[in-house]
């Protein structure tokens, strides 16, 4: 049986059957307005990047999701809005005006691995939560260590119990040539 109908893109009236409608189909005049409606539609801007003032589109639903109320364009913007200097909101704890857990360890232990006393770079020097708390940021809780050290005392190869006490003595300044061996700590029994 044929019927007439609009079509949905360009309102012309055609002939299809009932068949092809109740199959979801004989909604189109002809293939090429199929094609057309079903290429992506060019949304208009309705948003504003909260970074660099761009304006694009999201659907109302991701407008919603939002947890800050802040959209930003790309990934990229996003990024220089959480660092320093960027929207005080969204920045991680790390950037608050409060100092930060790395620096009141090397305030309270110094620049040095108190494991094997590495000191030849500060930018490669990590902290340590003893109790493993990360909340916990008193310097009683924290330790200066070199990588190599931080990572034997997550494997369980090296105690993470302080104060710590190298073998062999006081920590001296490392060189290439001296081996990982001399400076192997242990703690110390408090009596």
């Amino acid at each position: 049986m044929k019927i007439e109908k609009k079509c949905l893109r360009c309102n012309k009236p055609f002939i299809t059957e009932t068949k092809y409608i109740k199959r979801g189909h004989g909604k189109y005049c002809s293939q090429d307005c199929a094609h057309k409606s079903k290429l992506k539609k060019v949304h208009k801007p309705n948003t504003t990047c909260a970074q660099c003032g761009n304006t694009f589109y999201r659907p109302p639903s991701h407008l919603k999701k939002s947890k800050s109320g802040y959209l930003f364009c790309c990934r990229a913007c996003k990024d220089q809005a959480q660092q320093a200097g960027g929207i005080v909101d969204i920045r991680p704890k790390l950037y608050t005006g409060r100092s930060s857990y790395r620096q009141i360890a090397r305030r309270a232990h110094g620049k040095v691995c108190i494991a094997c006393g590495y000191d030849r770079s500060n930018r490669v020097l990590q902290v340590h939560h003893i109790d493993k708390n990360k909340h916990n940021h008193s310097p009683e809780n924290l330790a200066v260590l070199c990588p190599t050290c931080h990572r034997e005392i997550h494997a369980g190869i090296r105690m993470a119990t302080r104060p710590f006490e190298l073998i062999g003595g006081e920590t001296q300044n490392r060189t290439a040539n001296d081996s990982r061996a001399k400076g192997v700590c242990v703690p110390t029994l408090s009596p």
